[in-house]
């Protein structure tokens, strides 16, 4: 069952009674997921990441211990809920409505005792919270994005990408079909693909990859590929077989018709240039190596891109105007008429004194 863990731990959350819960708390119900059910975005049993035996209405066994499948994402978020309040985890329950984070970072005792109750039935085992805190160590040290305007959604590094990316090209793509980030989030959940960078429509931008490592979105050029490549993919092969993300940066663009046809909404345009003015700086990049997805292989893609706004967006930045100096207020007419007055003043008396020397 496909499930955003992220989201679901900030519904659980809320759920719980907690409106705004801190990003620690995010971070460990988060954590605690994974330590569940896995790293990938999906719980094994239905609706259910942290794998309560807790019943609902028509739920199921998921397994000879009890755990649940459940009907509907909501269940699955009431039943971890109601599982919270029995009256077997005090400390826990009050933690995570109260963003009492230091009780997490400190390892309290009562709160990890409530955590070896969720998983043993007793309060003894105390290896269990620490296999959550190292988990959450994990994602704290990978879920920060590396530009500061994107949002982290990072995708399971067992499952995608590349752990080498030598930067030498940054490739353009438009998503032919999937409207928004999460759509593209699902689509790469269901096939393996992925790319470093989405931008949406509205200007969002979601990382699914860390730039330090290779997407899942060049791959392999074919023989329509522009010759600007061949230098890149001679530094791509390896053991004879060629890969482009391994020097390759990739960001998609919303785009919802299926043949790439809707322009770019101003603030996704914007979004991008700045995006890919940004890498561009940082990994040394020239613009002859900002390329469209076609110029790998046959394809399509990006469809309408705007690469004449991007030119001069590239341009404006490299050769920004000098400021124009502030032009001095004019003052009031009756000001003048002082101002006029007080001159010829200042003036007769300079005659007056030339006068008398």
């Amino acid at each position: 069952m496909i499930i955003n863990k992220a989201q679901w731990a900030v519904d659980w959350l809320h759920l719980v009674g907690n409106p705004n819960p801190s990003d620690t708390l995010k971070l460990f119900v988060h954590a605690w997921e994974i330590r569940e059910s896995g790293w990938a975005d999906k719980s094994p049993s239905a609706f259910n990441p942290l794998n309560t035996e807790h019943h609902m209405l028509g739920s199921t066994d998921y397994n000879p211990a009890g755990v649940q499948n459940f009907l509907t994402y909501q269940d699955g978020l009431q039943a971890n809920r109601d599982a919270l309040y029995d009256g077997n985890y005090p400390t826990l329950s009050y933690v995570l409505k109260n963003n009492l984070d230091t009780m997490l970072t400190g390892h309290d005792p009562f709160m990890m005792g409530d955590l070896s109750m969720w998983v043993k039935g007793n309060r003894a085992d105390s290896q269990y919270a620490d296999s959550i805190f190292a988990v959450m160590e994990k994602l704290g040290a990978t879920s920060m994005t590396d530009y500061l305007n994107a949002e982290s959604h990072l995708l399971d590094p067992a499952r995608f990408g590349f752990d080498v990316n030598h930067h030498l090209a940054i490739v353009i793509h438009k998503t032919g079909g999937d409207a928004t980030p999460q759509a593209v989030e699902n689509t790469f959940l269901a096939t393996g693909r992925s790319v470093h960078y989405v931008v949406g429509q509205d200007g969002t931008i979601w990382q699914f990859i860390p730039e330090a490592r290779g997407a899942g979105g060049n791959c392999c050029p074919d023989d329509s590929h522009q010759p600007v490549w061949d230098p890149i993919i001679a530094a791509c092969t390896v053991n004879g077989k060629v890969n482009l993300n391994f020097g390759t940066i990739s960001i998609e663009h919303c785009d919802p018709a299926s043949d790439n046809s809707t322009p770019l909404t101003q603030i996704q345009a914007i979004q991008s240039f700045r995006l890919i003015h940004y890498l561009m700086g940082k990994y040394n990049i020239d613009y002859e190596h900002v390329l469209p997805h076609k110029s790998i292989n046959r394809t399509a893609c990006p469809g309408n891109y705007p690469w004449t706004g991007l030119a001069q967006y590239l341009y404006n930045a490299a050769h920004p105007k000098p400021p124009v100096p502030p032009v001095p207020p004019v003052p009031p007419a009756g000001d003048l008429l002082t101002l006029a007055a007080k001159i010829q003043s200042d003036l007769n008396d300079l005659v007056a004194a030339l006068q008398k020397s």
